[in-house]
C-alpha cells in the first residue's frame, strides 16, 4: 500500500513508519521537519488546506517519475501530526493547529478518494492527564465508552478531531479509525525513566498508570489493510500496564480498593493461550500459570511480556 503519513518526524511516527516499511508499504512522510528516515518526505504546513491536498495529489520523489503513468494514488492516510500536549505554546494555538490539521487531512483524503484514514486521538480525552488537580476516571479499567469531557485545550482538540472524523465517515462511508494513544515510551526510556516510576508509582497517575511502547503503535497496520473496519476507536495501551505485587499497586492506592491486576493478567493469559494455539500447542491452566510466573520480575512483580515465549 502507498501510505500518506503525517507526523512521521515525531516520537511515535518514526517507529510507526519503520514498521510499515518493514511490512512492505510505501510511505510518504508529511511534516514540518524531515524525519531522517529512508522514505519520501514533503515538508508542509498541515493547517493550510491547499498544501495538504496538494501534497496528497503530487509526485513525492524522483523514482515516481520513471513509470510515466502519472501521479500514483494513495491507498491510506495515517494522521499522527499534532502539537503533542499543552504548555508548549498557547492553549488556543494548540487547539487551532490540531483541529484544523485533522479537518484538512480528512477532507483532502475524502476529495481524492482515498478509502482509509487512521488518525491519532489520545487517552487525555478521558480528562485525567491535564486536569487542574486530581480528577479520577469514572471507572477503571477505562474503555472506549468512558466519557470524554476534558478540561484542557489539547484533549479538547482530540475530542473535536473524533467528532470531525465521525461526521466525515457518516457523510462519505469511508473507513476512518481513531487511536486513543496512551503515553508513548521509546526503548531507551525504560532504563532512563522506569526506575523512578517504580520508586514512586504515583507519578504515573496522570497517565492512568499505563503506557504504550512506541514499537507497538504500529498495531494499527492490520486495520489499515482490512477493508471492513469502517469507523471506530481503540484505546492504545501497553499490555505491560504497570503492575506491582508489593502492596503498592497504583490503582489500589489511588482509585479502587480491590486489585486492578486481575483483568490485565487475564488478558495476558488469553494472549498466551491464543498465540500457542495458533502454533498447534494447547496449554493447560497449570502451564499458563507457569509461563506467567516465569515472566514475572522477581524484584518488582511486573509481568514482562518480553519474557513470555510466544
Amino acid at each position: 500500500m502507498r501510505v500518506f503519513f503525517t507526523g512521521g518526524s515525531g516520537k511515535a511516527g518514526k517507529h510507526a513508519i519503520t514498521h510499515l516499511q518493514a511490512q512492505g508499504h510505501t510511505v510518504v512522510n508529511a511534516d514540518l521537519l524531515p524525519s531522517g528516515l529512508p522514505c519520501s518526505e514533503l515538508l508542509i504546513d498541515l493547517t493550510d488546506a491547499g498544501q495538504v491536498i496538494g501534497a496528497m495529489s503530487q509526485f513525492s520523489d524522483f523514482h515516481e517519475l520513471e513509470a510515466g503513468t502519472g501521479v500514483p494514488k494513495f491507498d491510506a492516510v495515517v494522521h499522527f501530526a499534532a502539537v503533542p500536549r499543552v504548555m508548549i505554546g498557547t492553549d488556543g494555538e494548540c487547539f487551532r493547529q490540531n483541529t484544523l490539521s485533522t479537518y484538512n487531512v480528512i477532507e483532502a483524503a475524502v476529495k481524492l478518494g482515498i478509502p482509509k484514514v487512521i488518525f491519532a486521538s489520545s487517552e487525555t480525552t478521558y480528562a485525567v492527564c491535564f486536569a487542574d488537580g486530581e480528577l479520577k476516571p469514572d471507572y477503571v479499567p477505562i474503555d472506549e465508552d468512558h466519557p470524554t469531557l476534558p478540561h484542557d485545550s489539547y484533549a479538547m482538540s482530540k475530542v473535536c478531531d473524533e467528532a470531525t472524523a465521525r461526521s466525515f465517515q457518516a457523510r462519505t462511508g469511508i473507513d476512518i479509525y481513531g487511536l486513543r494513544i496512551n503515553n508513548v515510551i521509546e526503548p531507551h526510556e525504560y532504563a532512563e525513566n522506569f526506575p523512578a516510576f517504580l520508586a514512586d508509582p504515583a507519578t504515573r497517575r496522570r497517565n492512568i498508570f499505563a503506557y504504550i511502547d512506541a514499537r507497538d503503535l504500529a498495531a494499527f497496520e492490520p486495520k489499515m489493510a482490512n477493508p471492513t473496519v469502517r469507523d471506530g476507536y481503540d484505546n492504545m495501551y501497553g499490555v505491560t500496564s504497570m503492575l506491582y505485587n508489593d502492596g503498592k499497586e497504583p490503582m489500589i492506592g489511588h482509585w479502587l480498593g480491590t486489585s486492578f491486576s486481575a483483568p490485565i493478567v487475564s488478558g495476558i493469559a488469553a494472549l498466551v493461550i491464543s498465540a500457542n494455539k495458533a502454533r498447534g500447542r494447547r496449554l493447560t491452566p497449570a502451564q499458563v500459570k507457569k509461563i506467567l510466573l516465569k515472566a514475572q520480575d522477581p524484584q518488582t512483580g511486573i509481568i514482562k511480556v518480553t519474557n513470555i515465549p510466544f
